[in-house]
């Protein structure tokens, strides 16, 4: 795996958890169905019943009810079990599980069923017409499967961590814009090449305007309570890289490290 990556990966299992759990609720011993190094086929989700999906796990040793719990979602590649694999040192040093999901191209096809979740039929041509049932977007399954591994590791937590690398960045954070009830504790968008932005004056998938969005300033501002963290190379800066020529949006003026300034300094007037 790519060596960014590896250290991307690192940087978030210190991150998130190193910290200090003593507001936790009591842990207990846990009655964990599955154990080690693994997949399973999950299809408790009526959007997927006839599609099941892989998903691939770690569970260190000795966990217990109180157990973190990280959703790893893959980039374009779909090679979810690379990225367990990537965390399993860091899951038994840390103490948490880790759950990879594998988003096959078949069913979750191209940039529309992946990036852009699957929320409309066409992303970047929105309209009521072309608009998804909820149930059926890509990030409606990632509660879903929450519950599925809590139930398989005996877990009692009430909230997950998400972290996203490139294609699955763009996934991790548009879950926090539009499963706004989602059951996550933190997402973290590692290198995601381009965003939806927290302005409801641009069109989707840049902005927030169009289909069932109804965002408002009050929203918005509870929007910026939750936590995200974005990881980013400080040389990935390079405004010629192949990517979305789109002219009316001002990322692609800069490279990918300015459009995180570029994010951050309007996400600003929002959070004062």
């Amino acid at each position: 795996m790519h060596s960014y990556l590896k250290l991307c990966l690192s940087i978030l299992a210190i991150l998130l958890y190193s910290c200090d759990n003593n507001n936790a609720p009591e842990a207990q011993i846990s009655n964990s169905i599955i154990s080690g190094t693994g997949s399973l086929i999950f299809s408790n989700y009526p959007a997927i019943e006839d599609s099941p999906m892989n998903v691939f796990y770690h569970i260190p040793e000795n966990p217990n009810t109180q157990t973190p719990i990280l959703f790893v979602l893959h980039g374009s590649s779909r090679n979810a079990a690379e990225y367990r694999d990537a965390l399993i040192d860091k899951s038994e040093s840390l103490d948490f599980i880790v759950v990879a999901p594998e988003f096959t191209d078949t069913d979750f096809p191209g940039g529309d069923g992946y990036n852009l979740s699957n929320i409309f039929n066409n992303g970047d041509a929105p309209s009521i017409s072309s608009l998804n049932l909820e149930s059926e977007w890509t990030i409606s399954v990632i509660d879903p499967l929450f519950d599925f591994m809590k139930e398989m590791t005996d877990n009692k937590t009430i909230t997950f961590d998400l972290f996203g690398h490139s294609a699955g960045a763009q996934v991790a954070h548009r879950y926090l814009l539009f499963k706004p009830n989602g059951k996550i504790n933190r997402v973290i968008s590692s290198a995601a090449g381009w965003y939806t932005m927290p302005d409801i004056n641009v069109r989707f998938p840049y902005g927030l305007s169009e289909g069932p969005f109804e965002f408002s300033s009050f929203v918005l501002e509870e929007l910026f309570y939750k936590k995200l963290h974005i990881l980013i190379g400080a040389n990935d800066n390079n405004p010629n890289y192949p990517g979305r020529a789109c002219c009316i949006f001002l990322q692609w003026k800069y490279g990918n490290c300015q459009r995180i300034k570029y994010s951050f300094q309007l996400a600003l007037p929002n959070c004062s």
